[in-house]
């Protein structure tokens, strides 16, 4: 009964977390001006073919969403590939907002441009690595949103089965040891949690509810132990987005 409470007071935490960004003006996303606040976001996304391929493609439709609803003006993001190679970080720079008439047409289509090649990005990701390594790319993601220290809000969202693996034999659900010097102060973390593959889950001996209370609970332990702003996770299936 105590993980079943857990895990939906992660659910709900991970919502409000999101809903606490800047205001919005009416109309929609809120507009980032020269020497204004904005946020760097980290999205790490698994590829490994450990993921249920329905799963993956429900997963980068949310990321769409968040992208399209959160990421504005002046923001920075990065996108990390997850799988067994070392983890390389694609970034964006998103253009600063103008209170200018005559600029806001120009800085509005820079930013459109700059989103469809976020959008591109994602898309061309696929399930294609044979073998997993969750940690690195983690902790990657946070050394770049530690050299972040100008960003208003500084957020992690991590999209995986979060199962490391050599890609057959050796597998496991617990999270890493953090790296010495790791450190997640500051940071909002969300975690996205996609199902396995049913092979995966027979071989964990794991139904899906008891794969995404384990994933929860160790990388709770985790980020706790970094220093973490907020930690909340979610299942793929869940809405609405971040």
């Amino acid at each position: 009964m105590k993980s079943k409470v857990t895990w939906v007071a992660a659910v709900t935490m991970l919502l409000t977390v999101w809903s606490h960004l800047l205001p919005a003006p009416a109309g929609g996303v809120r507009a980032q001006v020269a020497g204004g606040r904005h946020s760097a976001w980290v999205f790490c996304v698994d590829t490994s073919l450990s993921v249920d391929n329905e799963q993956f493609d429900r997963a980068k439709d949310a990321l769409r969403r968040t992208i399209d609803a959160t990421v504005t003006f002046g923001d920075r993001v990065w996108m990390i590939e997850m799988g067994a190679a070392p983890a390389a970080a694609r970034p964006f720079a998103l253009p600063v907002g103008s209170l200018r008439k005559s600029d806001r047409d120009r800085t509005g289509e820079a930013m459109q441009r700059i989103k469809l090649e976020i959008h591109a990005a994602l898309d061309g990701l696929s399930r294609r690595a044979l073998s997993t390594d969750v940690g690195e790319p983690i902790e990657r993601g946070l050394m770049i949103l530690r050299e972040q220290p100008a960003a208003f809000a500084r957020k992690l969202v991590v999209v995986s089965d979060f199962v490391s693996d050599d890609g057959a034999r050796r597998m496991r659900l617990t999270a890493q040891t953090p790296t010495p010097g790791v450190t997640a102060q500051g940071v909002e973390v969300g975690l996205l949690v996609a199902r396995p593959t049913a092979d995966y889950l027979r071989r964990f001996r794991l139904s899906p509810a008891a794969h995404a209370e384990t994933v929860a609970r160790e990388w709770r332990q985790y980020f706790t132990q970094v220093g973490a702003r907020s930690y909340a996770a979610r299942l793929v299936d869940a809405q609405p987005a971040f």
